[in-house]
């Protein structure tokens, strides 16, 4: 999955808001609005020497998918420079993100440091935070829903049953997101304006709601059947209740 954050050129196109994004796209390119800020904090002051902040510059802008690169100004005590970088791509391209990391890969800890900040690194911090998270997050829930079920039913096979259930409801909802929403499947169908990153929220939340609702109906469900096996001992009328 590709998680990021919604922007105008995911509006619709009769928005004014989608417009104006797609002719300043058009003119400057999709990076035009999400400009990165590099600080560079340099060791000593022969790492902040012109000569070596020129070059540092070039090779930044000579990174692969950087449209352009402002040269390096310096605050007014001198000891910090600022340096805008507008990237090729839009802020939720795996390029965007791969060019974050390539910039702050640049530092040299006897010289100079650089950071990247600004709105689209900031996001894109989120998202890879979020991503690394995920399968941490994912294995937790289904482990505390087995132990769970295991101690309510007392049972084995009827947690396993549940635990399985949910991790093929997970895996087919964000599978279809995924194959709706980022790679551009059936648009039209439900009303998308084209295909985008995912909302990096949507796994985290899809995960607790539906952990959530398939325990509950688990506890009703094999609860209501206990009850009717309770009261006739018969095992069929109590799976097939009508």
């Amino acid at each position: 999955m590709n998680l990021g954050l919604p922007d105008d050129g995911n509006k619709p196109y009769e928005t004014a808001e989608r417009q104006g994004y797609d002719l300043l796209t058009e003119a400057y390119g999709a990076g035009f609005h999400f400009t990165l800020v590099v600080i560079a904090d340099p060791a000593n002051q022969e790492a902040a020497a012109p000569d070596k902040l020129k070059a540092l510059s070039e090779q930044i802008s000579g990174l692969d998918h950087v449209k352009s690169a402002t040269p390096a100004m310096p605050n007014p005590n001198g000891d910090m420079l600022l340096m805008s970088v507008t990237p090729e791509d839009g802020p939720n391209a795996p390029e965007t993100k791969d060019l974050v990391n390539e910039i702050r890969a640049l530092s040299d800890e006897g010289s100079v440091e650089l950071l990247v900040t600004g709105a689209t690194a900031i996001n894109i911090d989120i998202t890879e935070q979020i991503m690394s998270a995920l399968p941490t997050f994912a294995i937790l829930i289904v482990a505390f829903a087995f132990v769970l079920m295991m101690v309510v039913f007392r049972s084995l096979l009827v947690p396993l049953k549940a635990v399985l259930g949910f991790v093929l409801s997970i895996g087919a909802t964000l599978g279809f997101t995924v194959f709706i929403v980022q790679d551009g499947n059936f648009l039209d169908l439900f009303g998308f304006p084209g295909e985008s990153a995912i909302l990096f929220l949507l796994p985290v939340l899809c995960i607790g709601i539906l952990f959530g609702l398939s325990m509950d109906y688990e506890v009703f469900l094999v609860s209501r059947m206990r009850e009717e096996f309770a009261h006739t001992g018969d095992a069929k009328k109590a799976i097939h209740l009508p």
